[in-house]
């Protein structure tokens, strides 16, 4: 197992441990947006038996795609089939071959990127159940389809009409984002919490993104490299991953506007309706689509006048959300290949980094990461000191919600206690300075006051506690104690 997966132990295991069982056995691997699967699929299959691993290519002609599988297959096998001319080689040739192979070996296929493999031309699917249909019996035969697209799953593995289903034999296995402290350890171990952190706050944990940050011990000298030059793979990214999920290719144009939208504050359905000119239909399809997908969700809202509304929706995705904040504002700049673009962009200073109109948000959207991700539902034995001054009971039912207020930027994070029917409500605010004695005092009260508000919009409540953090770079005051970002992560 390579260094920098040790944070997918469980996932591991659990993929050894199918491999292992006897029989035939049809299962997918599936992970949102090029998760690092490979990695995972190769040290599962090398440790158990010998397996075939292919991945797909974004884009790659059916014709160059045939030649890869069948040239890697017959490295793989001893094959002769790699020396057919192109002009007589053909899918159905490759299957028989592997068909006589799995007649007398064991054999574990792992197909990577499946939603580039199959294509409405090849009809590779119908020659992949072809495979499995011919071979189960055998006993010797496992196949392993992953991907990161949930569109394409959702159309050729779990519906009914579709070619591959009810043949998958195990649930599919669901790998997460690697967590900030996995991100720290192995990925940037010489620079400082702050500095992880806030590489962390532009892509989140996907290793994809995190192998091609620059690395090097020139902190900003190797952000501006990754993000800030025209050669940057992140300028087009979030296009390539919308073009990969959404059906409907004409209005990818309006799902980009919604999402820039939603990164720029405007939250309501009527409002993003209004601001990008679409219908309320089209609109209500582009907000199903994001959320299927988790790139954003819903939201409660309270206005001046303490009305509650729940139909508002923030983006919840780091790496989108920084994009859209940050990156597409300096496109043209970046383009034009203009010195210093993230240095002019970034405030820096002893506590560390600050980028401006982002840093205060990401950080929130970070704090609520770090909550769910490290078991907010089942705490560990030795749970970080914000979890101890929130007092959170292993034992006990909870649930993370966030709400914004119309009228500001900012999110707040409830965490309701279904046990007992207490809640905790967190107000985060991303500030340029130290508060006052005074200062914190106002901010204390203010907190307490929107605390009971929500109790009261939602009515069901016995008891409330509130928590003010206020965040001055890399620093947090939770009442009138100090909480450095390392505890959030150690």
């Amino acid at each position: 197992m390579t260094t920098r997966f040790f944070g997918r132990e469980l996932e591991l295991k659990e993929l050894q441990d199918r491999i292992k069982k006897n029989g035939s056995s049809f299962f997918a691997v599936k992970g949102r947006r090029r998760i690092g699967k490979s990695t995972l699929l190769r040290n599962a299959m090398e440790s158990c038996v010998d397996g075939f691993y292919f991945f797909g290519i974004q884009g790659e002609s059916n014709a160059s795609l045939l030649r890869r599988f069948a040239a890697q297959w017959g490295k793989f096998s001893g094959s002769p089939l790699a020396k057919l001319a192109p002009r007589f080689l053909q899918w159905q040739e490759v299957v028989d071959d592997i068909k006589s192979h799995v007649a007398s070996h064991k054999l574990v296929i792992v197909l990577d990127e499946i939603q580039w493999i199959h294509t409405l031309k090849n009809g590779f699917n119908g020659y992949l159940k072809d495979l499995w249909e011919s071979t189960k019996g055998t006993r010797n035969i496992k196949i392993i389809i992953s991907g990161s697209s949930r569109r394409y799953f959702a159309e050729h593995v779990e519906n009914q009409n579709s070619t591959l289903y009810g043949l998958k034999t195990h649930g599919a296995i669901i790998v997460p984002p690697f967590s900030l402290d996995e991100v720290r350890r192995f990925y940037f171990p010489k620079w400082n919490v702050e500095q992880a952190a806030l590489v962390y706050m532009m892509v989140g944990g996907i290793p994809y993104y995190l192998e091609n940050v620059a690395y090097g011990d020139n902190f900003m000298r190797a952000v501006e490299q990754t993000f800030f030059v025209k050669s940057s793979l992140f300028l087009e990214e979030a296009r390539e991953i919308l073009s990969t999920e959404y059906r409907r290719r004409p209005m990818i144009d309006k799902v980009m506007l919604t999402l820039s939208a939603l990164a720029r504050g405007i939250v309501s359905e009527e409002n993003l309706c209004k601001s990008i000119k679409v219908s309320q239909p089209n609109m209500n399809q582009i907000l199903a689509f994001l959320l299927d997908l988790g790139f954003i969700h819903r939201t409660a809202e309270c206005d001046e006048s303490g009305r509650w509304s729940d139909k508002r929706y923030i983006l919840n995705d780091f790496f989108l959300r920084f994009y859209f904040l940050v990156i597409e504002k300096n496109r043209a700049r970046i383009n034009a290949s203009e010195d210093s673009v993230f240095y002019n962009y970034v405030i820096e200073s002893a506590d560390g980094y600050y980028i401006r109109n982002f840093s205060g948000v990401a950080f929130e959207a970070l704090l609520r990461a770090h909550i769910v991700r490290n078991e907010l539902f089942c705490p560990s034995t030795k749970p970080a000191k914000l979890f101890d001054r929130l007092e959170i009971k292993a034992s006990h039912d909870y649930t993370v919600r966030e709400f914004r207020r119309a009228s500001e930027a900012q999110i707040d994070l409830v965490i309701s206690d279904k046990t007992d029917r207490e809640l905790r409500f967190i107000e985060v605010k991303w500030l340029s300075r130290d508060l006052t004695a005074k200062e914190l005092a106002q901010n204390l009260d203010k907190t307490r006051t929107r605390a009971e508000s929500y109790v009261k919009h939602l009515g069901d409540t016995s008891y409330a506690r509130s928590f003010f953090v206020a965040v001055n770079r890399t620093r947090l005051v939770g009442h009138d104690q100090v909480i450095r970002l390392a505890d959030l992560i150690e």
